[in-house]
């Protein structure tokens, strides 16, 4: 789930990338109206800087973008070898221009203007 950006409305994001949304939130797709079938589960969304697109992204680290939400790339790993490459979340910058992409065990990942400031060591 994530709120719009005035707080007056949220959306909600299902596995398979269908999105739903309230009071104030509007459409910009889905993976089910664009019959885009994710490689694995989405487990984050974020909204871009103005609120008018949205990023998706699946555990494998394939990145969808919405709306005004620029695609700067992905980490996408069909069907990862190691647990510690499973994608947890995406968080945009401050100015939308890119994001950043972590995944279960904490490495980060920067795409766009996304700078890289460090990541949890994997250790297994």
């Amino acid at each position: 789930m994530v709120p719009t950006k005035d707080g007056r409305g949220n959306y909600l994001v299902a596995r398979n990338g269908d999105i739903f949304h309230y009071g104030d939130g509007h459409s910009c797709g889905s993976l089910v109206s664009r019959s885009i079938k994710p490689h694995s589960s989405i487990v984050s969304m974020s909204l871009s800087f103005d609120g008018k697109g949205y990023w998706l992204v699946d555990n494998y680290g394939q990145v969808y973008a919405f709306g005004d939400a620029h695609f700067y790339g992905s980490f996408f790993q069909p069907k990862p070898l190691f647990l510690p490459y499973l994608i947890a979340g995406i968080a945009p910058t401050v100015d939308g221009k890119g994001y950043w992409l972590t995944t279960v065990f904490g490495q980060v990942y920067a795409f766009g203007d996304a700078k890289a400031y460090g990541s949890l060591r994997v250790q297994l």
